[in-house]
């Protein structure tokens, strides 16, 4: 039966459903649309063949999105190198921390502020203080500091352009930047 002799028969009997399919005649995308006369409810095709996901699931992402949200939202330098990095390097994959060792010191001009990170065991330590030795040393602004944390800025490129001046382990800077960048989505 299609949807044309659709009013013309009215000898089905009330329990008996019939289905009819009914194809837009738009160019970009066709979508068909599936009615249940018996009931008249219209639903799409997608709709019965998908497969619900378990609200178990769905709240631990919904909670794991919100926790990475309020974690990528560090409103300064400060809160950035203090609260934020030491969090994503514990979270880190021990690919990266294997990588995490050693000591890094960051100088952030504007607000003259210096920190010292030490790793011990994929452990980071930071303190606010300027370091007299470090395998590494790194110099930025903390409007450049911001924009990697945002993603507006690559940091390899910052440090080729000189945006950020490296002194030292430069590989230990990579990885540095490794847990300061947005992690890309796939």
């Amino acid at each position: 039966m299609t949807a044309d002799n659709h009013d013309q028969d009215d000898t089905r009997k009330p329990d008996e459903a019939s289905v009819s399919v009914q194809e837009s005649a738009g160019e970009e995308e066709a979508e068909e649309v599936v009615t249940l006369n018996a009931g008249g409810s219209t639903a799409s095709a997608d709709e019965f063949s998908e497969e619900r996901e378990d609200p178990r699931e769905a709240e631990r992402r919904r909670k794991s999105a919100e926790q990475e949200k309020a974690i990528r939202r560090p409103n300064n330098a400060r809160e950035v190198l203090t609260q934020f990095v030491p969090n994503r390097s514990e979270r880190a994959e021990e690919k990266l921390r294997s990588h995490l060792v050693g000591k890094i010191s960051i100088e952030v001009d504007g607000p003259n502020e210096a920190y010292l990170f030490e790793w011990l065991s994929g452990r980071a330590s930071v303190k606010e203080e300027k370091a007299s030795s470090a395998d590494c040393s790194i110099r930025l602004s903390e409007q450049n500091l911001m924009r990697v944390v945002a993603g507006d800025l690559n940091p390899q490129v910052a440090m080729l352009a000189g945006k950020i001046q490296v002194q030292g382990n430069a590989e230990a800077a990579v990885y540095f930047f490794n847990l300061v960048a947005p992690r890309a989505h796939h």
